[in-house]
C-alpha cells in the first residue's frame, strides 16, 4: 500500500522534527549567557543541574577574580563578593546571603549554580535584570497575635515586639510617602492565609513580616531576612530540591534584592551579628501576590538581645533600617 507507506514515512519525519526540536529548546536553555560585550559564560553539568564558570561570570560583570585554596572572590571599585568552595553561604559587600546550592571547587575552575546566578547572583549586580515594578503600596505583617504568642522570652512575646516594631515601621513609611496598610494593628488572631491574602485587598505592591527568633542555643543571637525559595531548589536549611512554584515565586529576583537591601540596613544600624539572607517557604512567602520578606529582628531566647529588642530605641532602630531598606530597593528599581 504505496499510500499508506507514504504517510508512515511523513509521521516518521515528524516524529524526528519534534525531538529534534525538543533537544534544541534544551540546548537553548541550558545555554551560556552572553554578555553586552559579547563574552559567553560557559556551563558544564554537575550532580544534574547547570554551573557556570565563576571566571567568565566575572568577565561577564567585568570583575577582577582573585582565587584561593578555599575560596575565591569577583571584585570592582563598588562591588565585592565572596563564594566559598564547597559551601552555600557567601558574601557581598560583606553581607552574608545563602546561596540554594553549593559552589563548586577546586580552585583551578570554580562554578556556581545557574539557578544561583539567576536568582541570588544576578540580582544583587543588576537591577536592570530584575522585572520593573512600582512600589506606592505597602503591606506589614506583624507576626503571631492572641492566642499566638510566639516565641516567650524572659520579660516579652514575640507577638508584642512584632507589632510595636511594625507600628514604628508604618510611621516612617508614612512619612516616606509611601500608602501602608497592616495585617493587624492590635493583639488580634490571624491565620496565615489572611495575612498574605490581605496583600490583594488592599494592592500591595510589597509585603513586610516583622518577627523576633528563638533557638535553644541562647548564645546565638542576630537577625536574618528570609525570601521565597526558587522552584526547583532546596531552602536554606534543607539539601532535597523541591519542584513546587508558588505563587510568589513569580517575584524571585525582586524577592531577593528586597531582603538583601533590608539586611544590609538592618546590620548598619543594629551592628547585630549577620546571620543572611536566607531561603524558605513559609506560607505567607508562598502565597503572597507581591514581592515579599520575612525579617527577624533577633533572638528572644538570647537575654541581651531580648534587652535590646524590648528597648524603644532599638526599636526605633530595626524600624529604620527596615524602612531604609525598603527606600533603597524602592530608588534602585526607580533608577534603573
Amino acid at each position: 500500500m504505496p499510500f499508506r507507506r507514504a504517510i508512515d514515512a511523513l509521521n516518521l519525519r515528524f516524529g524526528l522534527l519534534l525531538a529534534l526540536f525538543f533537544v534544541f529548546s534544551l540546548f537553548a536553555q541550558s545555554a551560556p549567557a552572553q554578555s553586552s560585550s559579547g563574552r559567553n559564560i560557559r556551563s558544564k553539568y554537575a550532580y544534574g543541574r547547570a554551573y557556570l564558570y565563576i571566571s567568565d561570570i566575572a568577565k561577564y560583570y567585568g570583575m577582577t577574580l582573585t582565587v584561593g585554596s578555599t575560596a575565591c572572590e569577583i571584585r570592582n571599585s563598588k562591588t565585592r563578593v565572596t563564594f566559598i568552595y564547597d559551601k552555600r553561604n557567601a558574601t557581598i559587600n560583606g553581607v552574608k546571603m545563602h546561596f540554594l546550592f553549593p559552589v563548586l571547587g577546586p580552585s583551578s575552575c570554580p562554578a556556581l549554580s545557574s539557578l544561583d546566578f539567576n536568582n541570588v547572583l544576578d540580582p544583587s549586580m543588576r537591577v536592570y535584570s530584575i522585572p520593573k515594578q512600582t512600589v506606592k503600596t505597602i503591606l506589614i505583617d506583624p507576626g503571631h497575635g492572641a492566642d499566638d504568642k510566639g516565641a516567650s522570652g524572659r520579660i516579652s512575646h514575640e507577638k508584642n515586639l512584632n507589632l510595636q516594631i511594625s507600628l514604628k515601621l508604618r510611621a516612617l513609611l508614612v512619612k516616606k510617602g509611601f500608602k501602608v496598610f497592616m495585617t493587624r494593628q492590635k493583639d488580634a488572631p490571624l491565620t496565615l492565609e489572611q495575612r498574605s491574602s490581605r496583600c490583594i485587598s488592599v494592592g500591595a505592591d510589597i509585603f513586610i513580616s516583622v518577627h523576633c527568633n528563638s533557638t535553644s542555643k541562647r548564645d546565638i543571637s542576630g537577625i536574618e531576612t528570609f525570601c521565597l525559595t526558587p522552584e526547583g531548589a532546596p531552602s536554606t536549611p534543607d539539601r532535597k530540591p523541591v519542584s513546587a512554584k508558588y505563587r510568589g515565586n513569580s517575584f524571585n529576583k525582586n524577592n531577593f534584592l528586597l531582603a538583601l537591601k533590608i539586611q544590609s540596613k538592618l546590620l548598619m544600624a543594629t551592628k547585630a551579628a549577620d546571620r543572611g539572607v536566607k531561603h524558605a517557604r513559609f506560607e505567607v512567602l508562598r502565597n503572597a501576590p507581591c514581592p515579599a520578606v520575612l525579617v527577624e529582628a533577633g533572638f528572644m531566647s538570647n537575654s541581651r538581645e531580648e534587652g535590646l529588642l524590648v528597648n524603644s530605641a532599638y526599636q526605633d532602630k530595626v524600624a529604620k533600617a527596615i524602612a531604609d531598606g525598603i527606600v533603597s530597593y524602592y530608588d534602585a528599581l526607580r533608577g534603573r
